[in-house]
Parts: C-alpha cells; sequence; structure tokens
C-alpha cells in the first residue's frame, strides 16, 4: 500500500499532501525451513545447514521450538539458504534439532522437522592385534579386537597395508593382505577409526615371520641288520623341525630335532623280525615339510642260531 496525508485547519485550510509512503501487509509465514547436517560426527560444534525463506531469520532450537531452547539465529541468504555452527559445543550423545524461520513482517514459520544427530568425540579403544607366527602363509590372516563397526587399519613397518578386514562378530575383525608378503620378518600393528571418524591409539606391535620354503631332505641313519627289536633311528634335519620316521606302514611319533641339527627316535612297541623300508620327512615350525628321504633298508633278526655241532677225535 502507498500511504500519504494532508491536513485541513480550523479555517478550512488544506495543506499539500504528504510524500507516499509504502506499506507491506503480510500475514503468511514463511514454508517450514529444512535442515541438513551429519547425523554422527566427532565435532562437538557441528555445521547444520538448510533451506528457509530468502531474508528470514532461521531460529535454532534443541528439542522443541521454545525461548529457553535456542542455540542461536542466522539470516538466510537471498538464495534462501542459511548456514550455522553452535558457539557452544554439543556434549557427546544425542541431540533432536530443530528450526523455524520468521520473514521481516514477524510470521513464524511452523517448525522443521525433527533432525537426530549424535556428537562422538571419544576416540576408540586401543586395539588388540594377534597373528600366527611363524606361518608358511604369504597372506596370512590377521585377528584384530577392536570397537565395534569401527574402521581397522593395518600396519607394516609404518605404511598401512593394501585390504580391507571385515568384522566377522561384533568386535572382532578378520584382515588379510592383498599382497603377499617375501620371506623375512615383519612388525605389524592396528589402528582403529570408529564411526564418527575418531581414530585411536596404535595396537602393541606383533611380530611375524613369513616362511614358505620347505625344510631340506633330512638324513636318515639307520643300522642295516639288528638284533634289537626297538633300534634306535638317528639323522640329521633343520633345527626345530619335527621329523617323523616311518618303518615300513608305521609311522612313529614326530621328533623335535635339537638345535644342532641331531635327532633321534625309538619305536615304542617292539617291531617282528623282518625287512623294513625306513624313511623321513621333516615339518619346520611354520608348517613347510620336506620331501621324504630315500627309503633304507633295515633287517630285523632277533632269532638266536641253532647251536652249532661240535665233532673232533675222542
Amino acid at each position: 500500500y502507498l500511504i500519504s496525508a494532508v491536513a485541513t485547519d480550523e479555517a478550512g485550510n488544506t495543506s499539500v499532501a504528504s510524500s507516499a509512503l509504502s506499506m507491506v501487509i503480510d500475514t503468511v509465514a514463511p514454508v517450514a525451513p529444512t535442515l541438513e547436517g551429519s547425523k554422527l560426527g566427532k565435532e562437538s560444534k557441528p555445521t547444520l545447514r538448510g533451506t528457509a525463506e530468502a531474508g528470514s531469520r532461521v531460529t535454532i532450537y534443541k528439542g522443541e521450538p521454545v525461548k529457553d531452547n535456542i542455540l542461536g539465529q542466522v539470516p538466510a541468504n537471498k538464495e534462501g539458504r542459511y548456514v550455522f555452527v553452535p558457539g557452544v559445543g554439543f556434549a557427546d550423545g544425542a541431540h533432536l534439532i530443530r528450526v523455524t524461520a520468521t520473514d521481516a513482517a514477524g510470521n513464524v514459520s511452523e517448525a522443521s522437522g525433527l533432525f537426530s544427530m549424535r556428537v562422538d568425540t571419544a576416540p576408540p579403544a586401543v586395539p588388540v592385534l594377534t597373528v600366527e607366527s611363524p606361518t608358511n602363509e604369504s597372506r596370512p590372516e590377521i585377528k584384530v579386537v577392536a570397537e565395534a563397526g569401527s574402521v581397522v587399519t593395518v600396519f607394516s613397518g609404518g605404511s598401512p597395508l593394501s585390504g580391507e578386514a571385515t568384522e566377522e562378530k561384533e568386535g572382532v575383525f578378520s584382515f588379510v593382505p592383498e599382497t603377499a608378503f617375501a620371506d623375512g620378518f615383519y612388525v605389524l600393528k592396528a589402528v582403529a577409526t570408529d564411526e564418527a571418524g575418531n581414530e585411536g591409539g596404535s595396537s602393541v606391535e606383533a611380530r611375524v615371520e613369513v616362511d614358505t620354503l620347505a625344510p631340506g631332505v633330512p638324513l636318515l641313519y639307520v643300522p642295516s641288520l639288528t638284533n634289537d627289536s626297538t633300534p634306535e633311528i638317528g639323522g640329521t634335519a633343520e633345527a626345530g623341525s619335527k621329523v617323523e620316521v616311518k618303518i615300513g606302514s608305521i609311522e612313529l611319533d614326530p621328533v623335535v630335532v635339537s638345535p644342532d641339527g641331531g635327532y633321534s627316535i625309538t619305536p615304542s612297541t617292539a617291531l617282528a623280525d623282518g625287512t623294513y623300508l625306513i624313511s623321513a620327512v621333516a615339518t619346520d615350525e611354520a608348517g613347510n615339510t620336506s620331501v621324504a628321504s630315500s627309503a633304507l633298508s633295515m633287517v630285523i633278526d632277533t632269532v638266536a642260531p641253532v647251536a652249532p655241532t661240535l665233532e673232533g677225535s675222542k
């Protein structure tokens, strides 16, 4: 509306009309604004944004849209967009946010829908990494216990390994590197990043030895002829490996090779007289098994000869 005024005195004289002033009457409330933001984050002062009537004043509330719950106010720009960063950080936990828009005429919109967000500024607990060592797997499975739902990164020598850790059950992860390790020693550690983006501390380092090479063929020493039904069988093989000796169809319990490379084993049950072919294989600590040794022949004869006769001149 354009509004002007004239004045008439008591004698009936009328003034010139005033300059016309413009007045807008607006009784229509703005459309309820929208509200967006991160539903989970590590920032205690998360950025909230949305759309509202251009030029309106957007009021942000924690919970119900009442005066005591006001977090702050920001203007909507000419494109109808607004951005709000709280002056005071939120405590860790869940929060419900609403906004309203107030236009230049003072009309207040309906409140936006409830926006639920969770603030988490606490880093996850330090994970625990375990791996079998030594191992004959060039891509060994690495187990990590960490915060459920987190992203686990495994490092070797300070560099992240390619691959993805999968959560087998709540808080228990399995990681198999995409790239095979060469034989050797490696120092591994793990870091967990929770769903909010907080990164925790590094796990205690774990040392793993990768050994994919089979041990050498064990050497075997057996008597070719013996009257002992439980003969001692010995030889040499890779130190620390386990040697399994086979006497014919009989498999003896494995024996651990001493640090100097020697081993010795005796059958626990007496062998019947006869001829036996004996061979041995060695399995190292990583689980690699050697080629079987060449079979050696052993004869067991425990039967004494018949008493000899004796003749001569009486």
